[in-house]
């Protein structure tokens, strides 16, 4: 009965909690409503409120979600809270996901729950955790080892034990927090028995109302007192113990009962707040006994802390910043010991904000009993659109402030940005310092904004950076030391160009022809010989002269053998051998190699190339931090930059520079810089500073310096030099000069190099031309220094390109007047004339040449003329130039104006040199058609002609050029032979030469007007009495005479006479002169007729006379055939011969003598007919009488058969006499046969017949029926005569042979000679 008693009220009394916790939450909920009219209220007035100002900064405090939002959230949270089986609820996401966000707007929206808040968050202690938990896994691997050693056994036992009572410790830190948070989220009075004590301030109300009872009790106790008190004291005064008992008696129990109510309740409350936990006794001491954690130990304040409280949702935020499960677990425990625990009598949630990775695979599905995820809201993809948004509700200078920003910087740095808080809070940080610090400085959005960045994102690199330490301190320092490594590249290949230029300077070979004579020449000596004819290359002997050209070098160089030299004498035998020196050997004794590729370098360009390094070297001294980056200096900043990915983009994109300091807060004027400062303790402790390094405020560091802290070279910094040739107000005249000298004279003598430097960084900047009159003035041999030292590494490096020597010529002139450049051109040590003189490039004076004021006034009119200017300068601007006649008369002139003018106006390339122009000559110089340049280099022409001589090869001149030239040079007879020599070009008259050249002149036969050279030279040299010095001419001038004629007899072929007496006298003289050859004459004297009889009769030179009568300038006449007979009648015939015309009406036939009729009888002057009648005329005897005239007679007889003609029967005796008796041949004596067979007898005939080649005409007789003879033209006529005279019957002619028939009725032997 009992125990059913007790189950119905049991069953009672959780019906009863069910429906008293069902009306309590009704009743809850209707706390939404005021809520809800609370919010609309705050909605309405913040719409219509006027905001005070635009830029106010976000707070980092989670939002308020909209509802449309945190629908989803809520309906889910709502769901866990209302489930009994629910009591763990986690919501999960990332850091900066929303977690908070989501929980506050829950909280707001539904306070009809309690809730009790937890937040604990750790800031370097998860670093110290996690740093533990490493070091316990090293120590544990290092344990794990094959051959441990007991030290590091022990340490790392130690070291694990240390980190587990360091976490136990933060354990218990936590969970004492946790307890505290918990008890604290309630009043103090509704937990009067907590043994976590708390200040408790009583209102002043409450006090003043105790006091009230407490007086009132008291009067009451008096007031029932007094009646009844034996002896009462005597009171002053006595109205008050009348006072007294004029209280009610009833009044005065009522209260006095009240009060004792009261004491006896305070006391019962009081006694209840005690609680045992140990005992004292005598001899000992008795206790309780707490095991477990801190949460264990405080379980029962926190049950009794939700049994008086209403807590319904324990809502515990940043917890997983500790990376502890232990926690977790026991809030756990805690939960379920709520739940479990009798005293409690609702349920009571507990609600945990914490990062999704806080828990591994299957734990924190286990561990939760509902799991809420939340999106995020920001991410680093999302986070840049956030971030424009928020900047873009911002206003500076009257713009929204993301336009002052580059793009793609906000986007790239937020992609290191995943938390809107952090978002927010680099926009409210870029407001400030943008309004703060950009509103009154030109300061760069950009930078600022990568300074706030850095501030945010690693926040101890930025602390340390202020501080001018760390690694993003030391990246930016570190460009010095990088420049300086950067350039030791540059500073080795300066070094090896300035070698090589004074290489070539002195090499003493001029072209490669003459190294590879040297190389012979160090063959002879290798090979100990004194001479030798020969070198032996691969079995072939090589003559010097051959040695030296490209084909047999290059066998040289090829061959792999020893080589050796022989001496030949004349009959080509090799002589005294010499011993053998290998190719290798020979090489390295003449550096060949390396001298054969000097002589391919020109010096301009090797100049060209150290203009180009130093110009490198120099950009990479001045070059900023942000080109630094691109240029090379970026891998330095990635590698020395670890975990620092920002700040690499930052600096490798120019955004932070080494300005930095500029954005990191106020600048006071008139302070001294960081820079400024480090600057000063850097000179006075005697450090060598960097000549570019820069001054914020030059004149403060100047009057805090004293002059000794200026020596050996650290004052030679550009922006202290400045400053005091701009003498500022500041300080006094004397004393600007005073230390201006003093670091000029330090450049000059001890650090040129750096007073280089510095003078070349000055040049660009305003102060140049207060320094340069500062120099002028103070210490003007540092001009000259600039320029003179060249290839020891110090100035002459700096100013060493033609840039840059340009650069200096031109502010020294444009500072200074023209008497000052007259006083350094006094002083052979600040002369700067022959250093402007050999600048290879002036187009950046020219703008201050053709101002002609100031000390460009006084250089044109020196005048300063340039000997070595290169391909990059311009044709006007050469063309200019050479108008000023500033132009020096040498070779390379020449040439770089032969080649610019020649390529046109757009040859300008400074990259590359041109072409090799080629010989260079007067006339190429004229024909480009550059005004004023011929007159000028003819007023020049000494100096034009030993440039041109220059030349190896001949040169190009035209008659023209080369008269003109040598018309200038007439009075240096050396200069004008060398120049002719070196020229092939015909001069027009001989007169275009000085006169002791015409000897010359004809012997290289460079004449146009030969004819009329003829004349000059045999009219003024060749006298009548031929009285003519060879010193005057040269040469002996017949032989130089004649020989010209000889040469040119065809040139001067109809051109020489002038068919005047004038020619007799030089055509007597070449008739008479045994130097002219007839072969010559019959060309001088073809178309001419000697008129003047008398120089025949001269005693002309043996063979004249054989070239006269054949010749066609020898008139007919009788009294020329007069002159030929009496002086060489044999020639009479011929003479005939050659003009037959004139002289057959004159001549009679018959009565010439034998010799002129055989001369006539060979000619083809006679006709047949006049031959056969001379011929006929004559005897045997006259024939007989020369051997010569049988041949010729038998000659004509041939004629005659073909034509059919013949002699006169007169000559028919003698023929047939010559036919059988004279030594003839058996062509003739058939011809001559075929003449006289009329009319003989068979016995002749056969005798003549006898005498011939053929065998049958030896045979042919009566007997003989038939013959075969050769076919031939006289045998066909012969053939034809026999049968004419009837001694052959037929005649058959065939290819090769005549067959013929006899009669031999007709061959008798009556009559005949035989």
């Amino acid at each position: 009965m009992f125990i059913r008693l007790r189950a119905i009220y049991h069953r009672a009394l959780h019906a009863y909690i069910v429906w008293n916790n069902e009306t309590r939450r009704k009743l809850a909920a209707l706390k939404r409503y005021p809520c809800a009219v609370v919010a609309a209220y705050k909605a309405a007035y913040a719409f219509l409120a006027i905001p005070t100002h635009e830029n106010l900064f976000q707070p980092l405090t989670p939002v308020l979600i909209e509802p449309a939002k945190i629908q989803r959230y809520e309906r889910e949270l709502l769901n866990g809270l209302r489930n009994d089986q629910v009591r763990n609820i986690a919501i999960t996401g990332e850091y900066g996901a929303g977690k908070s966000s989501v929980l506050r707007t829950f909280v707001h929206r539904h306070p009809e729950f309690v809730y009790a808040f937890v937040s604990l968050a750790t800031f370097g202690k998860d670093n110290e955790i996690s740093g533990a938990s490493e070091l316990v896994s090293d120590t544990d691997v290092a344990s794990d080892s094959s051959r441990p050693s007991e030290s590091s056994t022990k340490a790392g036992q130690e070291s694990k034990s240390e980190a587990n009572k360091a976490e136990s410790d933060l354990v218990a830190r936590i969970e004492e927090t946790i307890v505290q948070q918990l008890l604290y989220a309630v009043p103090a009075k509704t937990l009067p028995k907590t043994r976590l004590k708390r200040i408790d301030q009583a209102s002043g109300l409450k006090i003043w109302w105790k006091t009230l009872c407490y007086g009132a009790l008291i009067l009451a106790a008096l007031r029932l007192y007094v009646p009844v008190a034996e002896k009462l004291p005597k009171i002053e005064p006595t109205w008050l113990m009348e006072w007294l008992l004029w209280i009610p008696s009833p009044l005065a129990v009522g209260v006095a009962v009240l009060g004792c109510v009261l004491l006896i309740h305070t006391c019962l409350r009081l006694g209840s707040l005690f609680s045992i936990d140990g005992l004292t006794l005598k001899g000992g001491k008795l206790e309780t006994t707490h095991h477990g954690s801190v949460l264990h130990k405080n379980i029962d304040e926190i049950i009794y802390c939700f049994e008086r409280s209403s807590i319904d949702v324990v809502i515990i935020e940043d917890l997983d910043r500790f990376g502890i499960h232990d926690v977790f677990t026991r809030l756990r425990e805690i939960n379920f010991i709520i739940k479990q625990s009798p005293q409690v009598k609702r349920p009571v949630y507990f609600v945990y904000a914490l990062r999704d990775e806080m828990f591994v695979v299957g734990e924190k599905t286990k561990f939760f009993d509902l799991i809420v995820p939340v999106i995020p809201v920001i991410n680093s993809e999302n986070s840049q659109e956030k971030m424009m948004e928020l900047l873009n509700h911002r206003t500076f200078k009257s713009k929204p402030l993301g336009e002052h920003l580059d793009r793609r910087l906000v986007e790239t740095v937020c992609y290191y940005i995943d938390d809107l808080r952090l978002v927010k809070n680099i926009v409210n940080e870029f407001d400030m310092f943008s309004n703060i610090l950009a509103s009154g400085l030109r300061l760069e959005p950009d930078k600022l904004f990568a300074i706030v960045a850095i501030r945010n994102l690693h926040p101890g690199a930025y602390a340390d950076l202020v501080k001018r330490r760390g690694a993003i301190y030391g990246v930016i320092k570190g460009l010095a030391a990088w420049k300086t490594q950067e350039n030791s590249a540059n500073a080795k290949r300066l070094d090896d160009l300035r070698r090589e230029r004074d290489d070539r300077v002195f090499e003493l070979a001029n072209n490669v022809t003459e190294l590879r004579a040297y190389v012979w020449f160090t063959l002879l000596r290798l090979t100990e010989m004194d001479t030798a004819t020969h070198v032996l290359i691969t079995g072939t002997q090589y003559t010097p002269k051959q040695f030296v050209t490209d084909e047999v070098f290059d066998v040289f160089m090829n061959h792999a053998g020893p080589l050796s030299m022989v001496v030949l004498d004349q009959f080509g035998r090799a002589r005294n051998p010499s011993r053998n020196v290998s190719k290798a050997e020979l090489l390295t004794a003449t550096s060949y190699e390396r001298r054969h590729a000097l002589l391919g370098r020109r010096l301009s360009t090797i100049a060209d190339e150290i203009a180009a390094v130093q110009k490198q070297s120099d950009q990479v001294i001045r070059m900023s931090f942000s080109t630094a980056v691109k240029k090379g200096y970026g891998e330095v900043v990635r590698n020395k930059l670890p975990g620092l990915n920002v700040v690499s983009y930052l600096m490798l994109h120019g955004f932070l520079d080494a300005d930095y300091t500029d954005y990191l807060g106020y600048f006071y004027q008139g302070s001294l810089t960081p820079g400024d400062k480090d600057l000063i303790l850097s000179l006075r402790r005697g450090v060598l500073p960097e000549v570019s390094t820069p001054v914020d405020s030059p004149s403060t560091v100047l009057e805090k310096l004293k002059s000794d802290e200026l020596d050996e070279g650290r004052g030679i910094i550009v922006d202290l030099i400045a400053c005091l040739s701009a003498r500022p107000t500041s300080f006094a005249t004397n004393s600007a000069d005073a230390q201006l000298s003093h670091i000029l004279k330090s450049g000059l003598n001890e650090h040129p190099e750096r007073m280089a430097v510095a003078v070349r960084e000055l040049l660009n900047r305003a102060e140049a031309a207060e320094f340069i009159r500062a120099v002028y003035r103070l210490e003007p041999r540092l001009f000259q220094s600039l320029f003179d030292a060249r290839g020891t590494g110090d100035a002459g490096g700096v100013f060493e390109g033609s840039e840059a020597r340009q650069s200096l010529v031109k502010v020294i002139a444009d500072n200074l007047l023209g008497s000052d450049f007259k006083t350094l051109a006094d002083d052979a040590s600040t002369d700067l004339v022959p250093t402007i003189d050999w600048l290879e490039d002036a187009s950046r004076l020219m703008p201050g040449l053709e101002s002609n004021v100031g000390a460009w006034a006084w250089l044109r009119a020196y005048p300063v003329q340039f000997a070595s200017l290169g391909h990059m300068m311009s044709l006007a601007d050469l063309e200019r130039l050479i108008e000023l006649r500033c132009i020096k008369i040498n070779l390379p002139m020449l040439s770089l104006i032969c080649a610019k003018s020649e390529a046109g106006q757009h040859s300008k390339d400074a990259k590359s040199e041109p072409a090799d122009v080629g010989i260079v000559s007067l006339r190429r110089l004229q024909a480009l058609g550059i005004n004023g340049l011929g007159d000028y280099l003819l007023s020049h022409a000494d100096e034009l002609g030993s440039a041109l001589l220059g030349q190896s090869a001949v040169l190009d001149e035209s008659s023209d050029s080369l008269a003109s030239l040598l018309a200038e040079l007439d009075t240096d007879d050396d200069l004008t032979n060398r120049l002719f020599d070196h020229t092939t070009c015909d001069l027009h008259t001989l007169n275009d030469t000085p006169r002791h050249l015409w000897a010359k002149a004809l012997e290289s036969d460079r004449l146009v007007a030969k004819a009329d050279a003829v004349w000059v030279f045999f009219e003024k040299l060749i006298a009548p009495d031929g009285n003519v010095s060879g010193e005057e001419i040269g040469s002996e001038p017949t032989t130089v005479f004649t020989a010209f004629i000889t040469r040119n007899a065809s040139a001067l072929k109809g051109t020489l006479w002038q068919s005047t007496s004038a020619d007799w006298a030089l055509q007597q003289y070449l008739l008479s002169s045994p130097s002219i050859s007839n072969d010559v004459l019959k060309v001088l004297l073809d178309g001419v007729v000697l008129q003047d009889l008398s120089m025949i009769n001269a005693v002309l030179p043996a063979g004249r006379w054989v070239m006269l009568v054949t010749s066609s300038f020898l008139p007919y006449s009788s009294e020329v055939r007069n002159i030929v007979l009496s002086t060489c009648p044999h020639l009479e015939g011929q003479y005939l011969v050659e003009r037959w015309d004139l002289a057959k009406a004159e001549v009679d036939i018959g009565s010439l003598r034998l010799d002129s009729m055989l001369t006539l009888s060979r000619s083809k002057a006679l006709p047949l007919t006049l031959k056969i009648q001379m011929w006929s005329g004559l005897s045997l005897e006259t024939i007989e009488s020369k051997p010569e005239a049988v041949p010729e007679l038998g000659r004509v007889s041939a004629l005659a058969n073909q034509a059919g003609e013949r002699f006169a029967d007169s000559l028919t005796p003698v023929l047939r006499h010559l036919v059988r008796n004279a030594s003839l041949i058996p062509e003739h004596r058939s011809e001559m046969l075929t003449q006289c067979l009329p009319g003989m007898k068979w016995p002749d005939v056969s005798a003549a017949l006898a005498l011939l080649d053929d065998e049958d005409f030896k045979t042919v007789s009566s007997k003989v029926k038939k013959i075969k003879v050769r076919n031939t033209e006289s045998n066909q006529r012969l053939v034809g005569a026999m049968k004419s005279e009837g001694y052959l019957a037929t005649v058959t002619p065939e290819d090769d042979v005549i067959i013929a028939t006899t009669r031999p009725s007709s061959m008798t032997t009556e009559g005949g000679w035989v």
